[in-house]
């Protein structure tokens, strides 16, 4: 094994070796692509002595200011993403059931998931605000099949939608007699 042994670190030595001078450590340190101040790497196990590898080799290596200049800033945000906005509201309007179908409690108990989703939206849309009308699809055991919008409104926004449904698919609702199609009017408030 000695041999192998020695092989593999030295591989590995050469890839750090390699990360630190083109400023790609930085996923790995932590470091922002800047080249660290000690640039000596040892490949000592941290195990014990490989038998018949010898003393780990030396490698020094200087920095390079161009490589530093050249690596992207560590956690960039992404255009029109930045932190979650907290607060905002909902109002759950009249919903249009079916006789004897009444989904308002569950969605009233779904309602700061529903406002987390209008928050998420506000990250790349900050201005959105405004009305929103949802279908809900739901079978005869009280789950949701589908969620989408009605035409209009001012909160019409494709990722809040897609929000809302995967929450609202994760709700159950009371059984309908056979299934129900739910139309909830939903106002949007920062």
């Amino acid at each position: 094994m000695g041999a192998t042994g020695r092989s593999w670190r030295q591989a590995a030595s050469g890839a750090i070796v390699g990360a630190i001078a083109s400023g790609t450590c930085a996923a790995i340190c932590g470091c922002a692509g800047a080249a660290p101040t000690n640039t000596n790497v040892t490949t000592e196990s941290t195990t014990g002595s490989v038998p018949d590898a010898g003393p780990a080799p030396e490698v020094a290596v200087a920095p390079t200011p161009a490589a530093s200049a050249s690596a992207p800033a560590a956690s960039a945000p992404a255009p029109g993403s930045g932190p979650m906005p907290t607060g905002g509201s909902v109002l759950i309007g009249d919903i249009a059931a079916p006789p004897g179908f009444d989904p308002k409690a569950t969605l009233v108990s779904a309602k700061s998931d529903l406002v987390t989703c209008y928050n998420k939206a506000r990250q790349t849309t900050p201005a959105l605000h405004g009305k929103l009308t949802i279908r809900i699809n739901v079978n005869e055991e009280g789950k949701v099949l589908l969620v989408d919008s009605a035409p209009g409104g001012t909160a019409n926004d494709p990722a809040l939608v897609s929000c809302l449904s995967d929450t609202l698919r994760a709700v159950t609702f009371p059984k309908p007699k056979g299934s129900a199609t739910v139309s909830a009017p939903l106002v949007f408030r920062p």
